[in-house]
């Protein structure tokens, strides 16, 4: 059976459905989609912030993300002008 498809008889399905591994894919995959430039570091630590349930943190290190991902974008739009 495919992780990612629980077979229920319909096509419902809920995130309890999950691993936790296939979860974190998830997250990695909207943050990278999120915020361009983020790199492996800051989602490790957005990780380990999630695990330990330190919303504070998390959103600490999601703020630090974005402030990166927006200067990186600057960037990368400086260079194609």
């Amino acid at each position: 059976m495919d992780e990612r498809r629980p077979e229920r008889g319909s096509d419902e399905w809920s995130l309890s459905d999950l691993s936790t591994s296939v979860l974190e894919e998830m997250l990695v995959d909207l943050m990278v989609a999120k915020y361009p430039g983020i790199e492996q570091a800051d989602v490790e630590r957005l990780l380990a912030a999630l695990r330990d349930g330190d919303l504070g943190l998390v959103s600490h290190v999601e703020a630090g993300i974005a402030l990166k991902s927006a200067q990186w974008l600057r960037a990368a739009l400086s260079v194609e002008a």
